[in-house]
């Protein structure tokens, strides 16, 4: 979490630049950072269209990913303000405020990020299904217990046929999928966690995917930036679907009183069940009342 900061410059309210310079800062984790970002051509309406410009703060690892993101065109891009002048200042997550937000007007403009350059490394891939996990995030977060799982809660997903299976954890946790306690799963998961240095790294490899399993990280907020499926799971089992390029059939509802995400990976649906339970069941895609298509 970044620290909301005192800049003596006024606090944008929102009105017309008028040929002023405005800051926008990061003031919260990587992904609210990424999901604000939705709003930058919103505040260019404002500014460099009428003569004004905008500055953008944001951290290094996000850096070369915003450089190539068409919400951020004609925006200047910093990591450190420095002796950077500028003349009005707003946290990103104020944006929604001044701008008089709503249900209805949310930014909904996807995909609003792309991956940097013309051809990310392609994903060695059978041909299947193509799916991302990530089981963990930030340890030092004081909600952890609640946002992070183990991985042994996505270990039944691996013996579905048809469908490739990709770890995008990084840190410490990646090391989760050659845990001592957990056998079986040579050639079942590919671990791409190790060459991922920034999130422009993430985005080239979850640009290529089919859906996207993930704890509540700043992967569900760059997914859901690329337009790629999404199922965002917590500690307490699944809590809310993304749906992004409609490339997975979804269905939600109750099973004896208990919430339940519905995704059809590959020729399989799977439940994911508020507790540990994970359930995987065969459907025919292709016969008479299946659960739905890629």
């Amino acid at each position: 979490m970044f620290q909301i900061r005192a800049y003596p410059q006024p606090l944008w309210d929102g009105s017309d630049l008028g040929g002023r310079t405005v800051l926008l800062y990061a003031e919260q984790g990587f992904g609210d950072t990424i999901q604000f970002l939705r709003y930058l051509p919103m505040v260019a309406a404002q500014g460099t269209d009428k003569g004004g410009d905008v500055i953008l703060q944001c951290p290094p690892p996000l850096t070369r990913l915003f450089e190539a993101a068409p919400a951020a065109d004609g925006i200047q891009l910093v990591t450190k303000i420095g002796d950077t002048p500028f003349d009005l200042q707003v946290p990103l997550h104020g944006l929604p405020g001044l701008f008089a937000t709503t249900l209805d007007t949310i930014p909904a403009d996807v995909p609003y990020l792309r991956p940097p350059g013309n051809a990310p490394p392609a994903l060695e891939t059978s041909g299947g299904f193509k799916v991302g996990l990530v089981w963990a995030g930030n340890s030092k977060h004081k909600n952890d217990a609640n946002r992070s799982v183990g991985f042994e809660r996505f270990q039944p997903l691996l013996d579905i046929k048809g469908v490739d299976f990709y770890s995008l954890q990084v840190g410490e946790r990646s090391r989760d999928i050659g845990a001592p306690g957990l056998s079986g799963l040579d050639g079942k998961i590919s671990d791409l966690g190790k060459d991922l240095g920034d999130f422009a790294d993430t985005a080239a490899a979850v640009g290529q995917l089919d859906l996207v399993i993930t704890v509540d990280t700043s992967v569900a907020h760059l997914a859901g930036a690329l337009q790629v499926d999404l199922e965002h799971r917590g500690a307490a089992g699944a809590q809310r679907l993304l749906h992004g390029a409609a490339r997975g059939a979804v269905a939600g509802g109750l099973v004896h009183d208990r919430p339940l995400q519905q995704v059809v990976v590959g020729h399989h649906l799977v439940e994911l069940l508020v507790g540990d339970e994970v359930v995987v069941h065969p459907v025919d895609l292709a016969g008479p009342g299946s659960a739905g298509g890629r």
